[in-house]
């Protein structure tokens, strides 16, 4: 039976217009909607999505409490150590008449300490779910830290440490589900009051952080579950953008229930949702919850040190009109860092025009380069800390990357291709260097795309010193585009490898109770070295452990070649017995001539399971050809409130394992 979910997606606005809407007004028109030139068989693709409703929640999410005030400290002053409560309202608030509240242990209080306004009404129990009687502010700019002088610090960035900044204090600013707020408007209204002929002024809502990660500063949303998430618009710079080095405070911030909508962004502007750069090791315990990041990417840069989390987040339609390079999550970490994408889903990231204004599937020049993609992850690694978890990732403009090595767990990919670098190039003693486990890859080839090829060759790899690494129980199902092609590959990546500090072979890793299917040349390879490339290099066979037990489809287990560079494939494939002393390394390994012979010979219930099926299993009227569509109107949907185990990594796996006669994964 087909779920009724709330939906979240906005209907399409022009950029200069002060957007105010309702709930009531919402429907969600699909947003790969055809133009009107569309032909009848794109406009097929309008599906019509679960009819608005709220129901019971998956729970599990993040409930932040705030911190009880002192009674030793006047509660208006700023050296209370107790969190200030404040709420914002850009349809029914009053910067005026606004007031900033706080929490006795169990109640919300106001600035005189008492439970009850005038009326003797209680404030409430629940800081996201306040009586009727909080006084709500109008704009983020008149309660949003600042330096001591009021004024909003440079180019919307958290200024000074002192006065209204507050940093180190556990303070909460909550805004209205259901309601959209232009910041843009917000603080050039509020320079203006100052300035009145100031023309323009930069906002984000970055804050300086808390006291510690059960004292976090948090920026969310208030009010009915049932609604939306409270919408942002015309950030200018970044809806949460931090420029700091080394003299870095920011840490213990949580960012829960936002939809920051980039759609509407002015021409020649950031589209990012999420900046961070330069960030060193003291900025810990940033999490970002319930985010919907819609056309607004994450860029995290300059070797971040920062132990940051995205969890249960939308990213989607991130692109880049002018033509430049864009991902949904952009990542570039120092060893140090840590980034977790936990129970998440990103969507057609990194297409050049916006997928909601042109028809779907892509085609001609939507496509900018090969490093546009839903999620491109790169840096070192340090303890298998940094990694994708429980997550759906699928259409991206080109396939994923994970230069970085880390950890790949349990997530569903639809897309070209995978790369797993799995890189480290440190000794033995600094442990793994990442995991491939329980993934399902499925492959998608766009149609009339400028650049679909991925980079020619890739699929999982393990490079540059990849040590340790568990590669298991993954299936793995035509991983690339064209051939030369490989599911699996062992390779030196030099170019790459030799920025580390160790030189170490890739060594010691273990693949084994794998499916392979490889597009049409040999599903695992393993590639020579660079001419003249040192002894002491990246180059190496598996070790210890080696490729064993998997089950590998199209008969062709190993080839080797020269790593050219144009990726060809040199000579014909060859067995294991062709690649040196290490044959013990690939045994009891099963290889048939394809999919179907494996099926019959293992008893596979079902092993063409796909997206297309799952949804069909559910009730899912599936018009397109191949279910993205309907399973994007309703993914966009999830949300706090409205989380549906049905839209997520867990269902689709198991569904696809299930064919394969495979238990689900198991989540350890």
């Amino acid at each position: 039976m087909l779920l009724a979910m709330a939906t979240d997606q906005p209907p399409r606005v022009p950029a200069k217009g002060r957007i105010r809407r309702t709930l009531a007004a919402t429907v969600l028109a699909l947003s790969w909607a055809c133009s009107p030139a569309a032909t009848a068989a794109q406009a097929t693709m309008a599906t019509s999505p679960p009819a608005a409703s709220c129901g019971p929640d998956i729970g599990g999410w993040t409930v932040p409490v705030p911190s009880v005030f002192s009674r030793n400290v006047p509660l208006r002053s700023m050296a209370q150590p107790g969190s200030r409560l404040h709420y914002i309202s850009a349809a029914t608030g009053s910067d005026s008449s606004g007031q900033i509240y706080f929490w006795d242990g169990s109640h919300i209080v106001d600035g005189g300490g008492s439970r009850t306004d005038e009326a003797g009404r209680l404030y409430g129990t629940d800081p996201m779910q306040p009586g009727a009687a909080v006084r709500r502010f109008r704009r983020w700019a008149y309660v949003a830290p600042r330096s001591g002088s009021g004024d909003i610090g440079s180019a919307g960035i958290v200024g000074p440490l002192s006065g209204g900044t507050r940093a180190g204090f556990p303070d909460w600013w909550l805004f209205a589900r259901g309601e959209t707020f232009d910041l843009a408007e917000d603080i050039l209204s509020f320079v203006r009051e100052r300035n009145p002929s100031a023309t323009t002024a930069d906002s984000s809502l970055m804050v300086p952080g808390g006291r510690s990660a059960t004292e976090r500063q948090v920026v969310g949303a208030y009010g009915d579950p049932c609604q939306a998430r409270p919408r942002f618009i015309h950030p200018l710079i970044g809806f949460v953008r931090g420029l700091w080095k080394s003299t870095s405070t920011l840490r213990h911030v949580a960012y829960l229930s936002l939809h920051f909508d980039g759609h509407h962004r002015v021409p020649g502007r950031h589209h990012e949702g999420v900046t961070l750069q330069y960030h060193d090791a003291a900025s810990v315990d940033l999490l970002f919850e319930d985010l919907w990041l819609d056309a607004a990417m994450v860029n995290i840069g300059g070797k971040s040190a920062a132990e940051i989390t995205f969890r249960r987040a939308l990213v989607t339609d991130a692109h880049q009109p002018e033509g430049l390079t864009v991902q949904g999550i952009y990542y570039q970490g120092g060893r140090a860092g840590r980034l977790r994408i936990e129970d998440s889903i990103l969507m057609r990231n990194g297409f050049r025009a916006d997928p909601t204004t042109v028809a779907w599937p892509p085609s001609g020049d939507q496509i900018w380069g090969v490093y546009n993609r839903n999620l491109y992850l790169q840096g070192e690694t340090d303890g298998t800390r940094t990694g994708l978890f429980d997550s759906i990732s699928m259409l991206g403009a080109s396939g994923d990357q994970f230069r970085a090595g880390g950890r790949l767990e349990r997530n569903f990919f639809y897309q070209g291709y995978v790369t797993m670098g799995a890189s480290g190039g440190y000794p033995d003693n600094h442990g793994p260097t990442g995991s491939v486990l329980d993934n399902v890859l499925q492959r998608f080839v766009a149609s009339g795309t400028r650049d679909n090829r991925g980079h020619p060759g890739w699929g999982l790899g393990l490079t540059s010193g990849a040590h340790g690494v568990e590669v298991a129980r993954n299936i793995v199902t035509g991983a690339q585009h064209n051939p030369p092609s490989a599911a699996l590959e062992f390779s030196p990546l030099g170019w790459y490898c030799y920025d580390h500090v160790y030189r170490h072979a890739t060594r010691r890793n273990w693949v084994h109770d794998n499916i392979f299917e490889s597009g049409g040349a040999a599903p695992i390879r393993i590639e020579g070295g660079l001419a003249g490339e040192s002894p002491i290099g990246c180059a190496g066979y598996p070790g210890t452990g080696g490729v064993r037990e998997n089950t590998i489809a199209h008969n062709v287990f190993i080839a080797t070649v020269d790593r050219e560079a144009d990726y060809t494939l040199k000579g014909a494939p060859s067995t294991a017995a062709a690649v040196g002393t290490d044959a013990a390394y690939f045994d009891a390994n099963a290889g048939y001539t394809s999919r179907a012979a494996a099926a019959a010979e293992r008893q596979w219930p079902d092993p063409h399971r796909s997206l297309k099926t799952y949804l069909q299993s559910q009730g899912v009227a599936v018009q397109s050809a191949d279910g993205f569509p309907e399973f994007f109107a309703r993914a966009v949907q999830q949300r706090r409130g409205q989380w549906r185990p049905q839209w997520t990594s867990r269902a689709l796996n198991d569904h696809v394992r299930a064919g394969f006669n495979l238990p689900p994964a198991d989540p350890r």
